[in-house]
């Protein structure tokens, strides 16, 4: 199972490199960690060096938030998929999906293996080693651009030729279409295209039906209940008389 992804309204980027800082920037606060955020409209990996000398520990942060940002990268065209999949679950052979997606996210993966991101901040925690050497944390960022949705577009390619006799119950190129607008709306807001859709009036309207007949059904248990005391009470009445 994929590891959840943190999602920011925001983040503030203080500088290239920030040291002995009181605290640590928001960023940092979760150690080797991905987010989102929105108003950027990019992924981010966060790395974390504590052992060696100090270019060690430099080096070693970055690595990791490299490391860090693809699996980011991977974790939301994974989002993006299952987004996909459950608006049109009928297309699918539900028995083989879990290979499909699987082979999918390993294509992206090469399709998008040369996106190396760039570093934007870099931050020492100078109490962060028994020692005082301090430890090194990286942010690294992944634009969410045109580049990377066309990796996206290519890797669905890709699994639907592998998987597409086992996994679709329509024509190949409805759903390939279908994944391209779907790329389309989220180059233009990446974040935002992963919310669910809101409901539309009908299922609004169907909503209240339901809640209204709900409160009816409650209401006539209540009156059932009311009836059968009555009747109890009759009953213990004349058993009295």
């Amino acid at each position: 199972m994929r590891k959840k992804i943190v999602v920011l309204a925001g983040i503030v980027v203080a500088g290239v490199f920030a040291a002995g800082c009181a605290s640590p920037p928001g960023w940092a606060q979760a150690g080797e960690s991905t987010f989102r955020d929105a108003g950027t409209n990019a992924v981010y990996g966060v790395g974390r060096g504590d052992t060696g000398e100090e270019q060690v520990r430099s080096t070693y942060a970055k690595v990791e938030a490299r490391n860090n940002l693809a699996l980011a990268r991977v974790e939301y065209v994974g989002d993006l998929m299952e987004l996909f999949i459950t608006a049109n679950k009928e297309w699918f052979e539900v028995q083989h999906l879990d290979a499909f997606f699987a082979d999918f996210e390993e294509a992206f993966k090469r399709h998008s293996a040369d996106m190396a991101g760039s570093i934007v901040e870099q931050w020492v925690d100078a109490g962060g080693r028994l020692n005082g050497e301090g430890v090194f944390y990286s942010l690294v960022r992944q634009h969410l651009d045109s580049e990377f949705f066309e990796a996206a577009g290519k890797a669905a390619y890709d699994a639907i030729e592998t998987h597409g006799e086992d996994v679709l119950l329509v024509d190949r190129g409805q759903v390939v279409t279908a994944w391209e607008e779907l790329l389309e709306k989220a180059e233009a807001r990446p974040i935002e295209a992963l919310a669910p859709p809101e409901p539309g009036p009908e299922e609004d309207v169907k909503e209240e039906v339901d809640q209204e007949e709900k409160v009816e059904d409650e209401e006539g248990v209540e009156d059932d209940e009311e009836v059968e005391q009555e009747e109890d009470d009759d009953t213990v009445e004349n058993d009295q008389a």
